[in-house]
């Protein structure tokens, strides 16, 4: 009976540990900001594993330590383990192995490598290195299990399961990272273009994003104190062999998926001045697929 009622508790232990990591991984899942999610993974870990201490460290490019995430560990403690001589040699060294690594004291074990022990996380030890699509990102570390016990296989498995949503997080955030950065690439080297660009909604034919170059050759059209977008409202398009085209019948183009190629216009406003372009037009495709429908809207460039 008595090993009946054991079996019942450690059932009931287990199935309120795997809830308890569940919610904690949904509460990680839950923000999209990588400081949050970082923290509360490891301080889910921690309570978890009866850890006292935990840090998240990722690394650079070339697999340096970067960024850190601390949790039960005070500054002054936080500055010290960021200073440490020894530190860069011993994540180097947690990040080559294939697997998390568990040791009952932490000092001892760095002494066999050559390393002075660090200045705090002394004893019990727990870490993984976090990978991502093969590569490294970082590394997971749990230390200071209370009541100085050793840290078991469910808290290794516990660690395994967070390190791996922390290591997801760290690579979509720079990805994300990256894709903002090229996109504001991109939109500083349109604005200073010295080919005029011009972004219209295929629907209405309204412009979406107007370049630098396009406001200059507007100006030459415009009122004073007009901005260059109220001149798409007035003005007349004129192709070469003299068809006019207004706003109002642009969209039904777009729509039909009508492309220009260096054709030479005539911009016209109702009081008689003009300009004459160069322009290509090209409606963007869903998924890109030449015979696909628009999608939305049309890239216009314009030469003076």
């Amino acid at each position: 009976m008595d090993t009946v009622e054991e079996l019942r508790r450690e059932l009931d232990v287990a199935r309120a540990r795997t809830a308890a990591l569940g919610a904690a991984l949904l509460r990680a899942s839950a923000s999209l900001d990588l400081d949050t999610v970082l923290g509360e993974a490891v301080g889910s870990a921690r309570t978890l594993t009866g850890a006292s201490r935990g840090v998240i460290v990722a690394v650079d490019g070339a697999g340096a330590p970067r960024d850190f995430v601390f949790s039960g560990v005070t500054p002054e403690e936080q500055e010290a383990l960021v200073g440490w001589p020894g530190g860069t040699h011993l994540f180097g060294h947690l990040s080559s192995l294939p697997g998390p690594l568990r040791v009952d004291d932490l000092s001892d074990y760095v002494r066999t490598l050559g390393i002075e022990p660090p200045p705090t996380f002394s004893r019990t030890f727990l870490g993984a290195p976090m990978r991502h699509r093969g590569g490294t990102v970082g590394g997971f570390f749990l230390a200071d299990k209370a009541g100085a016990e050793a840290f078991t296989d469910g808290d290794e498995e516990v660690l395994a399961l967070l390190a791996s949503q922390a290591a997801s997080a760290i690579a979509n955030a720079r990805t994300h990272r990256a894709e903002r950065r090229a996109r504001a690439d991109l939109e500083a080297l349109v604005e200073t273009s010295p080919v005029g660009v011009l972004v219209l909604d295929a629907a209405t034919g309204h412009p979406l994003s107007i370049n630098r170059e396009v406001r200059r050759i507007g100006e030459r059209l415009c009122l004073p104190g007009q901005p260059a977008e109220q001149l798409l409202v007035v003005a007349t398009f004129r192709h070469s062999d003299g068809r006019e085209v207004s706003l109002d019948a642009l969209p039904e183009l777009f729509r039909n998926g009508e492309t220009v190629r260096a054709e030479e216009m005539t911009i016209s406003v109702p009081d008689g001045r003009s300009v004459r372009v160069l322009v290509n037009a090209t409606p963007i495709r869903a998924g890109g697929d030449v015979g696909g429908d628009v999608d939305g809207s049309v890239v216009v460039t314009v030469q003076d």
